[in-house]
């Protein structure tokens, strides 16, 4: 990565309540069926509102010019499936992936027995449908067992066009049958998803971001008591830890991993931004300091001229 650029000050998009909207307007639930839904669009009236001085509108220093659409866009929603005690929603990004379609999770955010499903957006067949549960792809969980309560960091598509992901541990995350956490891989050709097994015993990352092109799986790893923490480079052809370490007497788990385009990768320590080479499978220090303490989840792709754009955290 040729350039680490850090943006002190990001746009906030602020999230509508759309079922606030929807009842206000009087919109009929979309057709459900068990395991699916369909779109339904909301009234485009009132969507858009062009402020009177849109010409001069001060979003950083000095005024930058901007221009606000003319038209409403068409919006389009559909709530999901679910049949059982949906408590998270998974807080990194969903993934768009090169099929069309859009993966996501929502877990119930339990502890024994807790279950997270996967769920497809299909834009094509214009339906939002639950996949399965990911707690069943575990061969040796048992009844009574810590469970997979949820997704937290991001999922992402590998280059062998499959869906890899990580779960975190979920309520009473000091109970001792918590474990630790693990990686699973989704084939969106078969349906099928894969358990790699527990990462780290007594781990879980809520911080995830994959080289996809090398598959290789990051995560800032800690423990519940954040006792300590360690970055974690994991091999998913070969399914073992790579490298853990990294973050010296820092016990708090960063906020965000930046890849480049050679699979290097970074991540926080005590304000200082410290990089993984794969090729020399080790960490060093760069001369950046971070403007905030650790990096925040939401960091941008790689773009075409090497840069990462990146918002930290105060």
């Amino acid at each position: 990565m040729r350039h680490l650029r850090i943006a002190t000050y990001a746009r906030q998009v602020v999230g509508v309540a759309l079922a606030v909207i929807l009842l206000a307007a009087g919109c009929k639930a979309p057709a459900q069926t068990e395991d699916a839904v369909a779109l339904t669009a909301l009234p485009t009236k009132g969507l858009l509102a062009i402020p009177r001085d849109v010409g001069a509108v001060k979003l950083f220093d000095p005024i930058t010019p901007c221009t606000v659409a003319r038209h409403a866009p068409k919006v389009e929603y559909a709530p999901f499936p679910v049949d059982y005690p949906a408590d998270w929603t998974h807080w990194g990004t969903g993934c768009l992936h090169s099929n069309g379609r859009v993966y996501t999770a929502i877990g119930d955010h339990g502890a024994t027995d807790a279950d997270t499903y996967l769920y497809e957006f299909d834009p094509s067949a214009r339906r939002l449908r639950r996949l399965g549960s990911v707690r069943k792809a575990v061969k040796d969980f048992k009844p009574g067992d810590y469970g997979i309560g949820k997704v937290h960091g991001r999922i992402y598509e590998g280059g062998d066009g499959k869906v890899y992901f990580a779960s975190l541990w979920g309520k009473e995350s000091d109970s001792p049958r918590y474990r630790g956490d693990r990686i699973f891989c989704f084939d969106p050709s078969s349906g099928q998803v894969t358990d790699f097994g527990i990462t780290v015993p007594g781990f879980g990352a809520p911080v995830t971001a994959l080289d996809g092109r090398r598959l290789i799986f990051y995560g800032e790893f800690g423990n519940p008591a954040e006792e300590s923490t360690d970055f974690v480079a994991y091999d998913l052809r070969e399914r073992r830890v790579l490298f853990r370490g990294g973050h010296q007497d820092d016990k708090t788990p960063g906020r965000g991993i930046l890849v480049d385009g050679e699979g290097c990768a970074y991540f926080d320590c005590r304000g200082t931004v410290r990089k993984y080479d794969p090729q020399t499978n080790s960490v060093s220090d760069l001369p950046d300091r971070l403007p905030g303490k650790k990096f925040r989840q939401h960091a941008s792709r790689l773009r075409p001229d090497g840069a990462i754009y990146a918002t930290p955290r105060g």
